[in-house]
């Protein structure tokens, strides 16, 4: 069974994904420090992982055949409080 790693799965964005990845028969492990809370449904096919995605060990990406980076601070009140933390947490730009 392929399995996928969402950073951010707990977001808005993230939630509508990772119930479309499960429903499609896949494995998924999110990442999110549920700052706002975890709408998730527990599945035999989800683990979610209450962290930062800035100390993640390693040995969280075995096995991971796809990478979903949603992680992000957001809205711009938050951003302009910490501008360092949301240029380390969001997805990069180019």
């Amino acid at each position: 069974m392929e399995k996928i790693l969402v950073t951010g799965g707990c977001g808005y964005i993230g939630t509508n994904l990772v119930k479309s990845l499960i429903k499609q028969g896949l494995k998924v492990i999110v990442v999110d420090t549920q700052w706002f809370g975890n709408f998730l449904p527990k599945h035999k096919n989800l683990k979610i992982v209450k962290k930062d995605i800035r100390s993640l060990d390693e040995n969280i990406f075995s096995n991971v055949k796809t990478v979903f980076h949603l992680a992000s601070i957001s809205n711009d009140p938050s951003s302009d409080l910490n501008p360092k933390l949301s240029w380390e947490v969001g997805p990069l730009e180019n």
